[in-house]
């Protein structure tokens, strides 16, 4: 798709000068350095759209073997001048398959069921899936038939889940996580908050 089809020539413009300034900045000294890229962006792949929501514009970094899909919207002010707008990205890896970059060293996350704080480990988390670690079939049981599931996540509180069970193995449970709204924003805020303290020399030339 031809941006032309979607922006104007005075948001081309402005993105033009926006981003060859911004990509400026993130050219690395040594080739040592992880090397990142800038990108604007109007066809959104499939599973990114999934956990985005309604955006048709993103700004797609690309961080050594990460890429970071961040939605994009314009503002305008009283005098017509446009102002790019970054929403939380959506961080994928791209080592083996590519697809949504999971957090394993998990030791702060809570699960609740119906009210109650639940005996169980959260082995890997994303923003679009989870596997968790079960005492027993009867947790399992109990987790997979309530409708009323919390998770809590540090700095960001608690998020109401919807599970849909994909595998359930030596009492680990791997299911997908959906999230609509302000819900689906805070769990990749956080998922992004830790990508970033977990690999803070990738985004050290990012600011």
């Amino acid at each position: 798709m031809d941006c032309n089809e979607i922006l104007t020539d005075d948001e081309l413009a402005c993105f033009q000068e926006i981003f060859s300034q911004a990509a400026d900045g993130l050219r690395t000294s040594t080739s040592n350095e992880p090397q990142h890229h800038l990108t604007v962006m109007t066809e959104i792949p499939q599973m990114v759209a999934k956990v985005l929501g309604q955006a048709k514009l993103t700004l797609l970094a690309e961080i050594s073997h990460y890429k970071l899909w961040f939605p994009l919207t314009l503002q305008v002010d009283a005098l017509g001048q446009f102002t790019p707008i970054l929403g939380i990205p959506e961080v994928l890896e791209l080592q083996g398959k590519e697809r949504s970059w999971r957090l394993t060293n998990v030791t702060d996350v809570t699960i609740t069921v119906d009210g109650e704080p639940q005996a169980l480990q959260v082995r890997s988390l994303s923003s679009s899936g989870i596997a968790i670690q079960l005492p027993n079939a009867a947790a399992a049981e109990r987790l997979m038939a309530s409708r009323n599931v919390e998770m809590w996540l540090p700095e960001i509180g608690a998020l109401q889940l919807d599970f849909e069970p994909v595998r359930y193995d030596s009492c680990q449970l791997a299911a997908r996580i959906h999230a609509v709204g302000k819900e689906r924003e805070a769990l990749r805020q956080f998922i992004f908050q830790r990508h970033r303290r977990e690999f803070a020399h990738l985004y050290q030339n990012i600011g």
